[in-house]
């Protein structure tokens, strides 16, 4: 879901079919991430907060979009 309203966009998630991110993963799921997918994923949530910090408006003005809370949990993967 989302929103916008006086020049803000929001996202809101309602709903994650997973566990949430700050619960124990069953035992089935505890197997290490392969290096390179980790640096994949490093590298995308970089890019974007980059492009998110450059963000311009439909002028052409630098408008950064404010982030708030990043960390591992609120990283969501497909």
């Amino acid at each position: 879901d989302g929103g916008k309203q006086a020049g803000w966009v929001s996202h809101i998630t309602s709903c994650c079919p997973l566990p949430a991110p700050s619960s124990p993963l069953p035992p089935a799921c505890r197997t290490p991430l392969e290096e390179d997918f980790v640096w994949r994923v490093f590298t995308q949530v970089t890019v974007a907060l980059k492009e998110c910090h450059r963000h311009k408006d439909a002028s052409g003005k630098v408008t950064p979009i404010l982030h708030r809370d990043i960390k591992p949990g609120n990283v969501f993967l497909d």
